[in-house]
């Protein structure tokens, strides 16, 4: 799944909200990917982590997957749903 500037955008804020510190995403990726974060996407802080997150999943075909697994982890966030 290709994602045009504005999803990759829109993608990274409504995971940032999700997920508002380092270990809250840690977690969700390795219950919901199986990956550790530290190991796919590092970063100087958490938006270039989550940044890079979405460009790791993208470049390996499990786009759709980290959102599934986002929604997973945290199913009553509105900004995943949109």
């Amino acid at each position: 799944m290709k994602l045009s500037g504005t999803q990759y955008k829109q993608l990274q804020e409504a995971l940032l909200a999700a997920f508002p510190t380092q270990s809250d995403l840690e977690q969700m990726v390795s219950f919901e990917l199986g990956e550790n974060l530290n190991v796919i996407a590092g970063g100087r802080n958490l938006s270039a982590v989550v940044f890079n997150l979405i460009g790791w999943a993208e470049a390996r075909g499990r786009t759709q997957e980290l959102i599934s697994g986002a929604l997973s982890a945290n199913p009553g966030n509105l900004a995943l749903k949109a």
